[in-house]
């Protein structure tokens, strides 16, 4: 399972297409699942893929 930081998650997975500031906006209203260790926040992978696939489907939804 890869794990990602908020950072890395914006800037790798979604290649700069959502803010940092957004993520953590997500985390906060506990629309993205992540991990928290400390004062550190880790994002799995399948939390990405999951978000990504719900937010799609929605999307789907409104042009229908």
């Amino acid at each position: 399972m890869k794990l990602y930081t908020v950072r890395e998650a914006a800037e790798e997975y979604f290649t700069n297409n959502i803010s940092i500031s957004h993520l953590y906006n997500l985390i906060k209203r506990k629309n993205l699942n992540c991990i928290f260790i400390g004062h550190k926040i880790l994002i799995p992978e399948e939390a990405l893929d999951d978000f990504c696939q719900k937010n799609l489907n929605q999307v789907r939804k409104d042009i229908i």
